[in-house]
């Protein structure tokens, strides 16, 4: 038997009643689904911006023709609601972080507002801390969030010890990155105790990112190994600043599952150690905290 059923005109469709296969529960109530390529998951919001968007093209695909009154006129105002719908996203997250710790936002969201990054004020802490929790969690973002926010050692060092006490679930993808985040933003001080509260962790993937990460060395090197990634043939150095943006954008763009979180990862991670590098030479650092580096520059080993 074949059943085809076409695309509703006019979404979102809302599940009206519990729906049980066997006594798994297949349908919530209330629930907004949505399938993309052969998996069907919850609806985000970039889901609902779409449908906007494609409701205001049907309207004005259906104006065929404007009758002017005497002495009357028409302004076609092309709409851009990115500032407002970014912001006040990010905004009301923020309350509902701020009453959740563990409310924080997914791989949408994030990828969403990078895109609208040049919109968001992120002038207020809990703005920043709630965008690197969360790209703590959900990865591809984390290494521009941490650049374009002006992260420095003193809210590293506060949002690391912080996840590592928070209850949420996503404690598997952090593990690697908090280590990760350590070792280019620490003193080596901060580090090993920030390694020594990780092998303390209830959480089995912590601790073995403590034993993956607890040298140095280690952190490095799984560094430099994704600032080698080749895209379309080119190595990350011979990217300017604005083409690792660019570069960013147009991945999110192509929505390549597959290659999205590797290249950003990539992407992401070259742009922050030019800006460490960056910072330290503006602030005139120099002397060494022992850290061997080959790949990375003179002036960010004082880092």
């Amino acid at each position: 038997m074949e059943l085809t059923i076409r695309q509703h005109g006019d979404p979102p469709l809302v599940v009206s009643r519990d729906g049980t296969e066997g006594s798994k529960a297949f349908l919530r109530k209330g629930a907004v689904l949505v399938r993309n390529n052969t998996k069907v998951e919850l609806a985000s919001r970039s889901d609902f911006v779409r449908w906007k968007k494609e409701d205001r093209r049907r309207v004005f695909e259906g104006v065929k023709e404007i009758v002017l009154s005497p002495g009357a006129t028409v302004q076609i105002i092309q709409e851009d609601d990115r500032v407002d719908t970014a912001s006040y996203f990010l905004s009301r997250s923020v309350d509902l972080f701020r009453r959740r710790p563990d409310k924080l936002l997914d791989g949408t969201d994030l990828l969403y507002l990078f895109e609208n990054r040049e919109y968001l004020d992120t002038a207020s802490s809990d703005r920043r801390r709630l965008l690197i929790h969360s790209s703590l969690r959900r990865q591809p973002t984390l290494w521009f969030w941490l650049a374009l926010l002006g992260t420095d050692a003193d809210d590293v060092l506060k949002i690391v010890h912080e996840a590592l006490r928070m209850k949420d679930r996503d404690k598997s993808d952090m593990s690697k990155a908090v280590a990760l985040v350590g070792y280019l933003f620490l003193t080596p001080a901060q580090y090993r105790g920030l390694i020594s509260e990780m092998e303390t962790s209830r959480y089995a993937h912590i601790r073995g990112a403590a034993q993956t990460y607890a040298e140095p060395p280690k952190a490095k090197a799984a560094i430099d190994k994704r600032r080698q990634t080749l895209i379309d043939g080119r190595r990350l150095s011979e990217f300017s600043d604005d083409e690792l943006l660019a570069r960013a954008d147009l991945e999110i763009e192509r929505s390549q599952p597959r290659y999205i979180s590797r290249r950003l990862l990539a992407l992401g991670l070259e742009y922050l150690t030019r800006q460490i590098t960056e910072r330290s030479r503006a602030a005139g650092m120099t002397r060494s905290q022992g850290r061997s580096s080959s790949t990375l520059p003179p002036e960010w080993r004082g880092h």
